[in-house]
């Protein structure tokens, strides 16, 4: 599993983030193959009002084990990211 550290546009109109705004984002992608993650990051984004990515960074996560507590029960995120390949957080700073 790769984290990746980017920055994405919304531009969804829901009203759960300013329109047209960069926010930074954590994406948690099922495949190690950094090509590989950054599409399933990407896809699974801009189907839930996602663009103009910018991928910044990117680290290992050894196994689920190692992931961040904070996304609650492990079974939970854990098949979101076996359905899609990827999960996303969205930060405000």
């Amino acid at each position: 599993m790769l984290v990746l550290q980017l920055k994405a546009k919304y531009q969804g109109n829901d009203g759960a983030y300013k329109q047209d705004e960069s926010y930074p984002v954590l994406a948690i992608t099922k495949s190690d193959d950094i090509d590989v993650a950054t599409e399933c990051a990407s896809d699974l984004m801009s189907e839930n009002g996602w663009g103009d990515f910018d991928f910044l960074r990117y680290g290992t996560i050894k196994g689920s084990n190692d992931a961040p507590k904070s996304f609650g029960e492990p079974k939970e995120w854990q098949q979101t990211l076996d359905e899609n390949g990827a999960i996303y957080i969205v930060y405000t700073t």
